[in-house]
């Protein structure tokens, strides 16, 4: 008798629909739909579940905001209120408080962590690993730890890493790693070029180089050195150019948006009006913006005369992070 009002109350529950009304099973057993959320407690074998009409079979719900409707199959939600905005989405693992709050018709989606995938609304077949709020979708895909694109071609799968990675056992990759790209090269020859230098003070130097390769930076203006993307610089010039006079002592410093960024630099003495002489500096840069602007001037040490440059190279090199 007791397993007969069981079961009768179980198809009261689950074909009528008790919308508003908490039940409480023992051994329960569901097919279809399972809905768990409010202040559910699962204990000593007693499980309490409320259901909510106008879903489809195959989907589990444990959370505090469910969906209104939801013609999606094989979901399965877990957290305050994950995939709470679904309404045709299939097939999509979210776990952890706001996983998937907004996404809507995504299938096949898994994100896992609390906010993972927060504010994507329309994706499909990605994994999202997260723990913080990332503020907007451009966040959710550009800054969590993990993110994984599938697709049924292996070429055109990628996992992409939000930040620094480390190996504590020597890795084997199949294939070659990539790295992207940030450097620029470019020299100037023949040139005919005299800066109107004064004794002790620096004057910027404006080179017209050509033959300039470069990624993710620009020589503009023909003075300054302009990286496009933040990090650390190795910074190399190579220079020939005379003097007026044998003797003259000049220096050649690297500056960053007009400040002087080290006191390391480059001093040639000349020979001679018709002697060139070359020299050639690099410069360990840390931790310049995309914003920042480097230049190099020059310093006539000696005297106010003039020097005249043949032969410019300048290479400039993002170190990896």
């Amino acid at each position: 008798m007791k397993k007969a009002l069981l079961l009768l109350a179980f198809l009261i529950f689950h074909y009528i629909g008790i919308a508003q009304t908490d039940k409480s099973f023992k051994n329960l057993t569901v097919t279809g739909n399972l809905i768990i959320y409010g202040n559910t407690t699962i204990r000593n074998g007693d499980l309490l579940v409320k259901k909510i009409t106008g879903y489809n079979n195959n989907n589990m719900f444990v959370t505090t905001v469910c969906p209104p409707t939801l013609s999606g199959d094989y979901n399965y939600v877990f957290g305050f209120n994950a995939g709470a905005s679904l309404t045709s989405g299939s097939s999509n693992f979210l776990g952890g408080d706001f996983a998937g709050a907004l996404l809507t018709t995504g299938a096949g989606n898994l994100f896992l962590g609390p906010y993972s995938g927060a504010h994507l609304t329309n994706v499909i077949n990605m994994c999202i690993i997260n723990g913080l709020n990332r503020s907007n979708a451009y966040g959710d895909l550009n800054r969590s730890p993990i993110v994984i694109y599938n697709a049924d071609s292996t070429i055109n799968q990628r996992i992409e890493f939000k930040g620094k990675t480390f190996y504590s056992e020597d890795a084997t990759f199949a294939k070659e790693i990539i790295y992207p790209v940030t450097n620029l090269s470019a020299y100037g020859t023949n040139l005919t070029y005299t800066p109107n230098t004064v004794l002790n003070t620096p004057f910027r130097l404006a080179f017209t180089l050509t033959n300039t390769k470069a990624t993710n930076m620009v020589w503009s203006g023909d003075t300054s050195l302009n990286p496009a993307k933040a990090g650390n610089y190795i910074i190399t010039l190579s220079v020939g150019f005379t003097g007026t006079a044998a003797g003259e002592k000049y220096k050649i410093s690297i500056f960053k948006n007009n400040t002087v960024v080290t006191t390391s630099c480059l001093i040639v003495t000349t020979t001679g009006a018709s002697y060139y002489v070359g020299g050639t500096w690099s410069w360990d840069l840390q931790g310049l913006s995309a914003s920042d602007k480097i230049t190099f001037k020059v310093t006539n040490l000696t005297n106010g005369n003039d020097p005249t440059f043949k032969e410019v190279m300048l290479l400039a090199n993002k170190k990896p992070e």
